[in-house]
C-alpha cells in the first residue's frame, strides 16, 4: 500500500484559531493509514512548547525558515520508517 503523509505547517498561534494542542494531537492520530505531522514556524518558546505536546516524532519546531527543508527531510524520513 502507498504511504499517505499529511504535513500541517502552522505559525503556532493556535489560540487565534481556537485550536488546542490536544485537538491537533488527536487529529494526527485519527487515521492509522495516514502519517501526519505538524511543523510550527514561530518564535522558539511557542513552537517548541507545541511540538513537545504532540505525539513523539510528529511535532517539529522551526525558528529559522532556512532550516525548513532540513525539517521536511526529517518528516519524510520518519514517515518512511514509521510503522503502520
Amino acid at each position: 500500500a502507498d504511504v499517505r503523509i499529511v504535513v500541517l505547517l502552522s505559525d503556532a498561534n493556535l489560540g487565534r484559531y481556537d485550536v488546542s494542542p490536544e485537538e491537533i494531537g488527536e487529529a494526527l492520530r485519527s487515521n492509522p493509514h495516514v502519517r501526519a505531522y505538524c511543523v510550527f514556524v514561530a518564535e522558539p518558546a511557542a513552537a517548541e512548547w507545541l511540538a513537545e505536546l504532540l505525539p513523539l516524532g510528529q511535532g517539529f519546531a522551526v525558528q529559522d525558515v532556512a532550516k525548513l527543508p532540513r525539517v521536511m527531510k526529517e518528516v519524510f524520513a520518519h514517515a518512511a520508517t514509521a510503522g503502520p
